[in-house]
């Protein structure tokens, strides 16, 4: 029912106009309750403070005026006509209680005279008369009858001074019995008279203290049903918009959930088919791996036959010197057995070492199968063997500098296969530049990531470094600097697979500034760091067998 007739009062606000229509509400109810509370108890609080100002001091003072004639002024003229004290005596005892007397009258007539009403309060008073029917008379306007009153005690006060005089100025001629029939005919009335104009004065403040305390009592009552009714309303209002929020919120949830139910339906079918495409991408994936471990691998091949061909090179020359000697011998008449077996012997010797030499690169490049501990050393110097003939024919400067001979678990042959890789780049970064000198340095040593013990090689040159725009793609795939007739883009790919995945290591690159101890020079160039964890033959469990 609520909603119904909300819908047709408000039918195009939304959950949130609505909701800052609520907000408004109770913001705007508090706010108009608690001015209204404020102006009613301020209201209040100087109406208690003009009653106690126009009423209570008022009446203290008229008491005191009315006090002094009847116990100093009136008491004195008895018992001057006692002969208790002298005329003058008396005297002064008149005049001061009078002096007083015109004090206290002074400062009470000022003050009713001139007494001014609040602007605000006066405000508030007339729209309390005028809606609400108050009668009472205000508190800070004296009557017309209060003004006469005032007026003739004035005049009262004048004449017995006069008279008090005059009688004073007979005793001062010793005129007594002149002076006392005057006390007698004229100054005791007086005084009588000016003390029924005081209690009536008191009387009428007394009333007014009474008015002021029913209009009080009607503001009162008045402000408290305002802020009753105020209340209710605000209580009402807020209900009902609350009830229609809520209602509001229960049809969108039920709408939500038809929504998050269809749009779970979609997820699930989007989720079913993501599936099957990821399904698809991860064996397309395993095919573009196998093709880059491919081509890795026939790159390595092509490696290994250049170095096999420089390997070569050497022992062949000395063959085919020998193969020379052996018909120059023929010719001259000069082939003897000595001589056959001699070079029968030397033919045979290097033979051998050139069929070493195609040992020593098969098992260089046949993958292990199972993890070893092996010396980092030792792998690095396998390496240097390896190209150790070209890179001198290339001057180029390959320097190791081991702190440490660490023993690692792993693949040896594929640590083996990253170092060689990083070495060849450097290798082809100082031929395509024409460094002079060129140079390599490889450095061993052992440091400790707490809590596991690391061995950390590091491969620099000094071809300059690498720009700032490539060093953060060097280990992506198929991502070369080289023309691509010369690289493939993914031997760094496949060395941080191996030093990652297969090891638990991790490598790195930069720029670095090294010193070369040969040259006695510092050099720029790209640093590659490999770190592994040291671990001991024992440590080798058969899971990672």
């Amino acid at each position: 029912m609520i909603v119904q007739i909300a819908n047709r009062l408000f039918p195009r606000l939304s959950l949130g106009s609505r909701t800052r229509f609520l907000v408004f509400n109770i913001a705007s109810g508090l706010l108009s309750l608690g001015v209204v509370s404020y102006i009613a108890l301020y209201s209040i609080k100087y109406d208690f403070d003009d009653l106690f100002r126009n009423h209570t001091v008022s009446l203290t003072k008229l008491e005191e005026i009315k006090n002094n004639y009847t116990a100093n002024i009136y008491g004195t003229l008895i018992e001057l006509e006692k002969g208790h004290i002298t005329p003058h005596q008396a005297k002064e005892a008149i005049l001061l209680s009078e002096y007083l007397i015109a004090d206290l009258w002074k400062s009470y007539k000022h003050q009713q005279l001139i007494q001014k009403e609040n602007r605000i309060i006066s405000v508030i008073k007339q729209i309390h008369k005028r809606f609400f029917q108050d009668d009472t008379q205000p508190l800070w306007e004296p009557s017309l009858s209060e003004r006469a009153m005032i007026s003739k005690t004035e005049e009262k006060i004048l004449l017995g001074r006069q008279i008090s005089e005059e009688v004073f100025a007979l005793l001062a001629l010793h005129k007594e019995s002149e002076a006392t029939q005057k006390i007698r005919q004229e100054l005791y009335p007086s005084i009588n008279i000016v003390n029924t104009y005081l209690s009536q004065l008191i009387r009428h403040k007394l009333n007014s203290a009474a008015i002021g305390k029913r209009s009080t009592d009607n503001l009162y009552q008045t402000t408290l049903k305002l802020i009753i009714i105020m209340m209710c309303l605000i209580m009402i209002v807020t209900l009902f918009l609350s009830a229609l929020i809520l209602k509001t919120i229960e049809n969108l949830h039920y709408t939500l959930e038809e929504k998050v139910a269809e749009k779970t339906k979609e997820l699930q079918e989007l989720n079913a088919t993501l599936e099957r495409c990821i399904a698809c991408e991860v064996q397309e994936s395993r095919k573009k791996d196998q093709i880059m471990y491919q081509q890795a691998r026939l790159a390595s091949m092509g490696e290994m036959i250049q170095n096999i061909a420089h390997q070569w090179r050497q022992p062949l020359n000395a063959l085919t010197m020998l193969i020379q000697s052996f018909k120059s011998k023929a010719d001259n008449g000069k082939l003897d057995k000595e001589f056959v077996e001699h070079q029968v012997k030397e033919g045979l010797r290097i033979a051998k070492g050139m069929s070493e030499t195609i040992e020593d690169f098969r098992g260089f490049f046949r993958p292990n199968k199972t993890k070893e501990v092996f010396s980092v050393l030792e792998s690095v110097r396998d390496c240097i063997s390896l190209v150790e003939t070209l890179y001198k024919q290339s001057e180029i400067g390959l320097f190791v500098q081991a702190k440490d001979d660490l023993r690692i678990v792993g693949y040896k042959n594929a640590f083996s296969q990253v170092i060689l890789n990083i070495i060849k780049n450097a290798e082809d970064i100082l031929m395509e530049k024409e460094i002079h000198p060129k140079r390599i340095k490889i450095t061993l040593e052992r440091i400790e990531i707490y809590p596991t013990k690391m061995a950390r090689v590091s491969i620099v040159d000094n071809a300059g470094g690498i720009v700032f725009d490539d060093i953060q793609k060097v280990f992506e795939p198929y991502f070369t600097t080289k023309h691509k007739s010369v690289g493939t883009g993914i031997g760094l790919y496949m060395s941080k697979q191996i030093i990652e995945k297969q090891m638990n290591g991790r490598i790195e690159v930069m720029n670095s500034l090294w010193y070369c101890e040969t040259d006695h020079k510092t050099y720029t160039g790209a640093m590659f760091i490999i770190t592994v964890p040291i671990k001991n033959e024992n440590e080798i469990d058969e899971g990672e067998q």
